[in-house]
């Protein structure tokens, strides 16, 4: 890939010929009693030298009631050198509740911050810039008088990402506004207003240059005035990556005013919509690089008010969508919107529902326990309450549904058929039961223990019925590598009877039966 001489000269300036970075967009501010120090003087330097890893350490000062302090330190990674003018926020919060305190790095790579005795300190957070990724340190340190807590932050630089934002008709669009996300593309679409940590502008041609990007999944799109990202890329970069031809798209779009009515025509609220394009999950075009895509515009998440009114404010104009809209007393309504489309009514069906307690094996409530009912479209997830309690609702009775329950330290719970019929399902009494285990050994035929065996696990007497995509563990599905000593082990099980199957690395196997709760079993290859 060739490489741009403005990357190229300002990885020099970073990394390797000792001139500071570009400043930081970072302000410096204290709350609640913390103290910004000022930087240290130029030519001060920060004790000791480069680490290899980022490093929390707590040390103490020669005055015992001195104010504690939290040192901050930046180096590249590339070099060991120190880098100034970095922006962080430390997090940290006393009895009088959470507080932000932002600096940055001076001159020589490092600062100080004075908080107040007894402050706990949480986390650190060093934003990112145009040629470094960011970082983030936990700490979870109470702060006494006279301590100094000295943070090492190893910086990597950043992946850099530069094309072009483009219209429906290809034309350049200038000062369009790029927003980076730094998470894989499912997390970002799952949120309502997910935060860009890389941003900025295309220029007067529509071209631009944007970094900050740390190793790993990230998302980027564009927008500008009364248009939305219809192709945006994703996918996955390297420390360091420069991806070079992006094209992101932009199309005219408008506002679509929706209600979500019941069958009496009253208003739901609070109502969980989800719209995007039509199959945009199955469309994808591959992009400049290596292990980086196009995909269709983030989808919109937002949910009806009191009078079960809903905005999506940025659907484009040649599209088709779907509306996605659930409620835990309806069932699921799908939607469509056609290009052009500016208001969509939405009329619930009531659905039956699933209630009941689940309980520990000693009969107490079993609190905060995640249950599955699985069987319908998609698996529906509800948390136990601190009673025990959980209801499902918003279900189709004709679905064959399962709860499913796996909870460490208990084995699966699989409660089902649901045999709804034409009545909503409370007051079921599900209870835990320990988990029990299956242990052994893998031994070659002379008895020899056999390390690194592949061992799977499967139940062979599940209930008749399951439907399909359920969790491998709540089917008795597992696997291991035998040690050094040819041991296995698998834990939470379930009562039943189970097929035990070894293989070799030499590709000698072996089967056996056993029932859950046997241990010392050793299984002979041939």
């Amino acid at each position: 890939m060739r490489v741009p001489l403005l990357v190229l000269a300002l990885a020099a300036a970073l990394f390797g010929c000792g001139k500071e970075s570009p400043p930081a967009a970072a302000g410096a501010s204290g709350a609640d009693g913390a103290a910004v120090l000022p930087n240290p003087p130029a030519g001060a330097q920060a004790p000791g030298g480069a680490p290899e890893k980022t490093t929390v350490t707590v040390l103490r000062a020669d005055d015992p009631q001195q104010a504690p302090l939290v040192e901050v330190r930046a180096w590249a990674r590339q070099g060991g050198r120190p880098l100034p003018d970095l922006g962080y926020d430390v997090y940290w919060q006393t009895e009088e509740g959470p507080s932000k305190t932002s600096s940055a790095t001076g001159a020589e790579g490092w600062a100080r911050n004075a908080f107040p005795p007894f402050a706990q300190i949480h986390n650190l957070y060093l934003r990112p810039t145009a040629m470094t990724a960011p970082v983030a340190a936990t700490l979870g340190q109470f702060l006494e008088p006279g301590m100094i807590v000295r943070v090492d932050l190893v910086v990597p630089a950043a992946a850099v990402i530069m094309g072009v934002v483009l219209d429906e008709l290809g034309q350049p669009v200038p000062g369009a506004l790029l927003l980076g996300f730094h998470d894989a593309q499912p997390v970002i679409d799952a949120q309502e207003r997910p935060e860009a940590r890389s941003t900025g502008n295309a220029d007067e041609f529509g071209a631009f240059q944007l970094g900050g990007f740390p190793a790993g999944p990230f998302v980027l799109e564009a927008g500008l005035d009364a248009r939305s990202t219809i192709w945006r890329l994703t996918g996955v970069l390297t420390e360091g990556q420069v991806v070079q031809g992006v094209e992101i798209q932009l199309e005219p779009c408008h506002n679509v005013f929706g209600q979500v009515l019941d069958g009496a025509g009253q208003p739901v609220k609070n109502a969980s919509i989800v719209a995007g394009k039509v199959g945009r999950r199955q469309q994808s075009r591959p992009g400049p690089a290596d292990d980086v895509r196009y995909v269709p515009g983030r989808p919109l998440l937002v949910r009806s008010d009191e009078r079960g009114t809903f905005n999506l404010p940025s659907v484009p104009d040649n599209q088709a969508w779907s509306v996605v809209v659930e409620h835990a007393r309806f069932k699921k309504n799908v939607a469509r919107l056609e290009p052009g489309q500016v208001d969509v009514l939405i009329q619930m069906e009531e659905g039956m529902r699933v209630s009941g307690s689940l309980r520990l094996p000693d009969g107490q409530p079993a609190a905060r326990v995640v249950l599955t009912l699985a069987g319908g479209v998609e698996p529906v997830t509800d948390a136990a309450t601190k009673q025990g309690r959980f209801d499902f609702g918003g279900l189709d009775p004709a679905a064959n549904l399962w709860i499913v329950v796996l909870g460490d330290g208990f084995a699966p719970l699989l409660h089902g058929p649901l045999e709804l019929g034409a009545q909503s399902i409370d007051g079921l009494d599900l209870r835990l039961q320990a988990g029990q285990t299956i242990a052994g050994t893998v031994q070659s035929a002379d008895g020899a223990p056999v390390e690194g065996a592949r061992v799977s696990l499967q139940r062979l007497d599940l209930p008749a019925g399951l439907p399909e995509g359920m969790p491998p563990a709540a089917l008795g599905q597992a696997g291991s590598l035998t040690g050094s000593g040819g041991d296995f082990s698998f834990v939470g099980l379930a009562a039943g009877r189970y097929r035990i199957a070894a293989r070799a690395p030499d590709g000698r196997a072996q089967e056996i039966e056993s029932a859950a709760g046997a241990q010392g079993i050793v299984i002979k290859l041939p």
